[in-house]
C-alpha cells in the first residue's frame, strides 16, 4: 500500500524537481533592479571577499583581495539584464564606493567568450575621472567624466544614467557632466558565453581597491526618484532642464534615505557588529610601510651625520691650508702681499715679501722690517 502510494507521487516529485533552478541558477520574478553582489553570489563566505560595515547599515560592503576567485554574474540573469538594457535603451547604474586614494579600479565589466571586453565602468583616481569604456566592431571608445573626486578614501554615491545616445553622471546630488555617445553601444552587447564581474579589471593594476556597496543596475526608475531616495532635493523648472540641489552633504548620504526599491537576489543576512572599517590586510600594510619609512629616515639621518663629519674634516683641512699659506704672506698698511711680491711705498722706498718677512730697500740699501 505504501509502495503504491509512493509510486503515484513519483511523477509529481519529478515535475517539481524539473521546475527548480539547476546548477545554482538564480530565477527572477522582478527585473527592475539587479543587485550585482546577489546575482554574482558574493557573500561574506566568498573567497577573496572581505565584508565590512558601509554607510548603509542594512546592506553589506565588500573589499576584494583575491580577484582570481571572484564569481561572475549568473548566466541566466546576465541574459535577462542585458535584454532589459536593450529594451530600455540604456540603464541606471548606481554604486556606493570608498576608493583607495589615487587608485584606478574597475567597478563593473562585461567580457565576451574570448576575454575581450564589451564594456566597463572605471574609476580612474590618477586622472580624477570616471570612464565609460565600450567596444564596437573592435574599436574602443572612452567617455571620461572629469573632476569627479572619487578616489579620496571617502564614501561617495554615483549614479550613471545612460539612455539613447546620452550619458549623465551624478556624484552624490551633483550633476558632474553630460555627454552624447558616438552610438548606443548597448545594442551590441552579447550575453552568449559572456561574463560580468564586479571590481575585476582586465589587468591586475585595474582591479578596484577599496570598499563597494549597493552596486546595482536599475530599470523602470527615473533618475529623479533615485536621487530623492538618496536624500537629494530635485526640482524641475521645465521639461528640458533638471536642477539638483543637495539637502545633505554630498559625501554623507543618510542611511535612512538609502535606495529602498526591490532588488533581485537572495536576502542578505544581518550584518554583525564585529566588523571594522579597516581590514587586517590594510593595517598590516600600514605597519609595513611605517617600518620601511623608519628605515628610510634612519638612513637619511646616518647620511646627514656622515656629510656633517666630512664637512668638518674638510673645513679643518682648508683652514690648515689657509694658515700655511698666510704664514708666507706679508701685511703692510692693511694690505696683503704674496710671497716674493714687490711693491713701491714711495719714490725712495720699495719692499719685497720674503717668506712672511718684508725686505725694505731705501735708496738702494736693503733691510728687513
Amino acid at each position: 500500500m505504501i509502495l503504491r502510494r509512493s509510486l503515484n507521487l513519483l511523477p509529481v516529485l519529478l515535475l517539481c524537481s524539473s521546475a527548480l533552478p539547476q546548477d545554482g541558477e538564480v530565477t527572477m520574478d522582478d527585473d527592475t533592479t539587479f543587485d550585482l553582489f546577489d546575482i554574482s553570489g558574493i557573500t561574506r563566505k566568498t573567497l577573496g571577499a572581505k565584508q565590512f560595515r558601509g554607510q548603509d547599515t542594512d546592506n553589506p560592503a565588500y573589499r576584494f583581495i583575491r580577484f582570481d576567485h571572484l564569481p561572475s554574474v549568473s548566466a541566466p540573469v546576465l541574459k535577462q539584464m542585458l535584454l532589459q538594457i536593450q529594451n530600455n535603451e540604456g540603464f541606471l547604474f548606481v554604486a556606493s564606493m570608498r576608493q583607495d586614494r589615487g587608485s584606478r579600479g574597475t567597478l563593473i565589466a562585461l567580457e565576451g567568450a574570448n576575454g575581450q571586453r564589451q564594456f566597463e565602468i572605471v574609476s580612474n583616481g590618477r586622472a580624477n575621472t570616471l570612464d565609460l569604456v565600450y567596444w564596437v566592431d573592435g574599436s574602443q571608445n572612452v567617455v571620461s567624466f572629469e573632476d569627479v573626486d572619487l578616489s579620496d578614501s571617502q564614501w561617495k554615491n554615483i549614479t550613471l544614467h545612460v539612455h539613447g545616445e546620452n550619458a549623465n553622471l551624478f556624484v552624490g546630488c551633483s550633476l558632474i557632466d553630460s555627454f552624447i555617445l558616438d552610438e548606443p553601444f548597448y545594442e551590441h552587447l552579447q550575453a552568449e558565453d559572456s561574463r560580468m564581474f564586479v571590481a575585476k579589471g582586465s589587468i591586475r593594476e585595474n582591479h578596484f581597491r577599496g570598499l563597494l556597496q549597493n552596486v546595482r543596475f536599475m530599470f523602470d526608475t527615473s533618475v529623479d526618484d533615485v536621487l530623492r531616495n538618496k536624500g537629494c532635493e530635485v526640482t524641475k523648472p521645465d521639461d528640458a532642464n533638471v536642477v539638483v540641489s543637495e539637502s545633505t552633504d554630498m559625501e554623507d548620504v543618510s542611511p535612512s534615505t538609502a535606495i529602498t526599491t526591490n532588488f533581485i537576489g537572495q536576502k542578505t543576512e544581518k550584518l554583525g557588529a564585529d566588523m571594522c572599517e579597516r581590514s587586517c590586510e590594510e593595517l598590516s600594510t600600514m605597519f609595513q610601510e611605517l617600518k620601511g619609512l623608519r628605515v628610510v629616515v634612519g638612513n637619511l639621518i646616518d647620511g646627514l651625520q656622515k656629510v656633517t663629519e666630512e664637512n668638518t674634516v674638510m673645513k679643518d683641512a682648508l683652514g690648515k691650508m689657509k694658515n700655511s699659506k698666510e704664514k708666507h704672506m706679508c701685511w703692510q698698511d692693511g694690505r696683503l702681499f704674496e710671497d716674493k711680491e714687490d711693491w713701491v711705498v714711495d719714490s725712495c722706498t720699495t719692499c719685497t715679501c720674503q717668506v712672511g718677512d718684508i725686505q725694505t730697500t731705501l735708496n738702494g740699501k736693503t733691510r728687513e722690517t
